[in-house]
């Protein structure tokens, strides 16, 4: 069964009801695998402030998280990621792992690279979030988004989102799966 990574948002998945649904829906196609960006960042979340967890992670966090998605990710894997936790992952994926498939939701920090993955890779934003990169950005690194109109930020954490994220992760995985059997 192929390797599915789930990276939280900035503030990991304590007391996190959602991801509930993401691991259920998924854990019979993939052997489903949660990483908290906070864990791995080897910060403190502790104070649920996000001023203070950013700053954190820029401070020396996005490194140290960056090198264990390096250490830990393999071809083959796919990586869900939300919000920062996308953005960890991509980063990791442009530097060196070469994951098969990556969808990173709301991970606005990705405007900050200059490169893409080097592997299939949705990004999928919110209509309505602010720090959605500009279309120059996707053409220049070569990625067209999906952009959920009248959706937040947030938007990863609704119902009808977690069924369509699952759906095409499921998707995918088949795609890959009926290739790699002929």
């Amino acid at each position: 069964m192929r390797r599915l990574f789930i990276l939280s948002d900035l503030y990991g998945f304590h007391e996190c009801k959602w991801i509930e649904k993401y691991e259920h829906r998924l854990s019979s196609h993939f052997e489903v695998i949660l990483i908290d960006s906070t864990e791995i960042a080897q910060i403190d979340s502790s104070s649920q402030d996000q001023d203070i967890i950013h700053r954190q992670f820029l401070e020396c966090g996005i490194v140290t998280a960056v090198k264990y998605l390096i250490e830990t990710i393999h071809k083959g894997d796919f990586i869900l990621g939300f919000s920062f936790g996308g953005y960890l992952a991509y980063k990791a994926l442009s530097i060196e792992i070469s994951a098969t498939y990556l969808i990173a939701v709301s991970s606005t920090r990705i405007r900050k690279e200059t490169s893409a993955p080097a592997c299939e890779t949705h990004i999928i934003f919110g209509g309505l979030d602010l720090y959605t990169p500009s279309s120059t950005w996707f053409d220049q690194v070569n990625i067209k988004p999906t952009i959920m109109e009248n959706n937040s930020h947030t938007l990863y954490q609704s119902d009808s989102m977690i069924d369509k994220i699952c759906q095409d992760l499921i998707d995918v995985n088949l795609k890959h799966t009926d290739s790699f059997m002929i």
